[in-house]
């Protein structure tokens, strides 16, 4: 497999025509003169962005080729963009050399915390699991999974929310489980793919995206959905949204998403529920509601009160939004 490489990865040693000016002072754009700086010769700086653009597309096909073994039933669709599910990672995680470690106890067994809590709607309680994934011999980075028993998927009957007691415990924990195998595939920066990526790594097979499973925003309704139309303030509240979730979240995409679904999300008067995978998913009305959440946060975030996207899900989760 090529080696992975970051942005700020670099070929440095490629770049060997730097040229130190003297010690006499050198002027600036400006014509003023400024203190003795490194100077970089265009021509070298060019032949490294043309290497690191030739070795970032050698990695994108690699991973499509990676890609192109795993079925339909491994993905879901989220309108443009597809999201890999927890049975895909574990396929790929042996070619794209994905080493992923769990925290563990003293018996050896997955260390899940787990928190309760009480509010308007009764009791809840959710599981974290905490691990380390390593992406060929780069530094390994810490994931986190996490789900609690209000997840819609099995949480709710008919529109309404079960009873605690109907909740299965080991399912919460499973989809923990799962949602920690996504993080560590989207922490290795391989989470945002579109269905023109999944079409491309399918492309000769008897695979087709026909097959996916199609993540419904409206009940009853079609599974392609028509842009919003949207006016320019609409436009500038997305803006807004997207950096802030970008900021809370280090840039962490894939959190940065998992952020603006839950912030996101209503219930509609016929009981199905509704969220946005990304803000150009969001009407003129959501962004407007989801502008007034997310700046709330923001204020939370400078001040010091929550430290990422981690810490504003559990506090959402706690019904404190």
């Amino acid at each position: 497999m090529e080696q992975q490489h970051s942005l700020t990865d670099v070929e440095i040693d490629d770049v060997e025509d730097v040229v130190v000016a003297p010690d006499s002072l050198v002027a600036d754009t400006n014509g003023h003169t400024v203190e003795p700086q490194q100077q970089i010769d265009v021509r070298t700086t060019e032949n490294a962005i043309i290497e690191l653009d030739r070795q970032l597309e050698l990695q994108r096909r690699y991973l499509l080729t990676c890609i192109k073994h795993t079925n339909p039933g491994m993905w879901e669709i989220f309108g443009d963009s597809v999201r890999i599910k927890a049975s895909a990672v574990k396929a790929l995680r042996l070619p794209l050399q994905m080493k992923i470690e769990l925290n563990r106890d003293e018996n050896g067994e997955p260390r899940f915390s787990e928190t309760h809590w009480e509010d308007e709607k009764g009791g809840a309680y959710a599981f974290e699991l905490w691990g380390q994934v390593t992406l060929g011999d780069h530094q390994p980075i810490d994931v986190m999974g996490r789900c609690s028993s209000r997840n819609r998927f099995y949480s709710k009957g008919g529109g309404e929310q079960k009873p605690l007691s109907e909740v299965d415990r080991q399912t919460v924990k499973l989809h923990c489980y799962a949602n920690f195998l996504v993080h560590c595939f989207e922490a290795c920066g391989f989470g945002y793919l579109t269905k023109a990526d999944l079409a491309e790594a399918w492309q000769g097979t008897n695979r087709s995206l026909d097959s996916v499973h199609v993540v419904q925003f409206k009940s009853g309704g079609e599974a392609k959905r028509q842009a919003p139309q949207v006016t320019d303030e609409a436009v500038d509240m997305r803006v807004f949204i997207r950096k802030s979730m970008l900021e809370i979240n280090a840039g962490d995409t894939g959190m940065a998403r998992t952020l603006l679904e839950e912030m996101s999300r209503y219930t509609r008067r016929d009981g199905s529920e509704k969220f946005a995978s990304s803000v150009d998913d969001l009407s003129q009305g959501e962004a407007g509601v989801v502008f007034k959440k997310v700046s709330a946060l923001m204020e939370k975030f400078k001040a010091g009160e929550i430290a990422d996207g981690y810490a504003a899900l559990e506090l959402m989760s706690r019904g404190a939004k």
